[in-house]
């Protein structure tokens, strides 16, 4: 009974995790004691664990790059596919603290952004 529920709660973690935008309150950040990685630095702000990415502005500011391109006559097919180049690492150690979890310092040195 004790894998069936540990595998209940991770599941709704999973699941909640993905259905919360990046507005989310952050008290929907942490669903049943569990945390998730996410994909935006903004998410982490709003109350998220940690994640390994750009940021929403930051690819923003590459639509808006593209788009402006379009309009002043450039062919859309021959736009060049952006990767990010500028992924950083973001860890939010309140919430951390707030479901018990220790972040090791080895982890916490290695952070673009710490959140405490």
């Amino acid at each position: 009974m004790t894998d069936r529920r540990t595998f209940h709660r991770i599941l709704c973690g999973m699941l909640c995790a993905s259905q919360i935008g990046v507005h989310a309150q952050p008290a929907n950040r942490v669903y049943r004691g569990l945390a998730s990685m996410w994909e935006w630095r903004e998410q982490v702000q709003d109350g998220g664990l940690m994640s390994y990415g750009t940021s929403v502005i930051g690819r923003w500011e590459r639509v808006a790059f593209h788009v402006d391109r379009i309009l002043k006559g450039a062919k859309p097919g021959e736009t060049p596919v952006d990767q990010p180049t500028n992924l950083g690492l973001a860890l939010n150690l309140a919430t951390a603290k707030a479901i018990g979890l220790m972040i090791p310092q080895s982890l916490v040195l290695r952070a673009d952004e710490v959140i405490r």
